[in-house]
């Protein structure tokens, strides 16, 4: 048992380098006062993440005040092991009119 609470430690470790210093833009639909028109969630965010070339669960991302609610740059917790947190930087952007 020891030695696989080492190795899922060791994973977790060499995925939180991956992840360090990261910042993904995650583009949403918003107001003109910069309220999005609903939210971005652990889902979303691990989606970005791993299209950006980390594998991410969204088990992994903490958002203890809920999901996003503003465009703007925010700063989210991933929580990889029992030891291992590291944060990284989401940016939501809003939706150019003629996206969709």
């Amino acid at each position: 048992m020891i030695k696989s609470q080492e190795l899922a430690l060791a994973e977790a470790r060499s995925l939180a380098k991956a992840v360090e210093n990261l910042s993904v833009t995650i583009r949403a639909r918003a107001g003109s006062e910069g309220k999005l028109f609903g939210s971005v969630g652990t889902l979303d965010i691990a989606t970005a993440v791993t299209e950006a070339g980390v594998a991410l669960e969204k088990k992994h991302i903490r958002l203890p005040q809920g999901p996003l609610r503003d465009i703007g740059t925010h700063e989210v917790r991933v929580h990889l092991h029992p030891d291992v947190d590291v944060a990284i930087k989401v940016v939501i952007a809003a939706e150019d009119e003629g996206t969709s």
